[in-house]
């Protein structure tokens, strides 16, 4: 049996898109792995970090993939909404040969 906990708003946990969970939680040790070596790499190229590029860049997809791991399923239940509101289509008549 899977437990599922809800957030303040959403979709239960279980039910977010699963692959934009991993590319967030590999763009988070990315972030961490970038700043690593922002501390221990003193290079600098145009005035920046050369890692600077790298997290912001993990960053960026990390708010991208949370976003659509939080967006997604909300799609899909506003479509199942609508498709259950819509009016039922009518069952044709069967034909009868004569």
């Amino acid at each position: 049996m899977v437990t599922t906990r809800r957030l303040a708003a959403g979709p239960p946990v279980a039910q977010r898109h699963r692959r934009s969970l991993w590319l967030a939680a590999a763009m988070a040790s990315l972030v961490v792995v970038s700043i690593g070596g922002m501390i221990v790499d003193g290079r600098v190229r145009t005035g920046l970090p050369i890692r600077a590029k790298s997290v912001k860049f993990a960053l960026a997809t990390l708010i991208y993939a949370v976003t659509w791991a939080w967006l997604a399923p909300l799609g899909v239940l506003a479509y199942l909404l609508i498709r259950s509101l819509r009016a039922p289509r009518p069952v044709p008549e069967p034909r009868t040969e004569t």
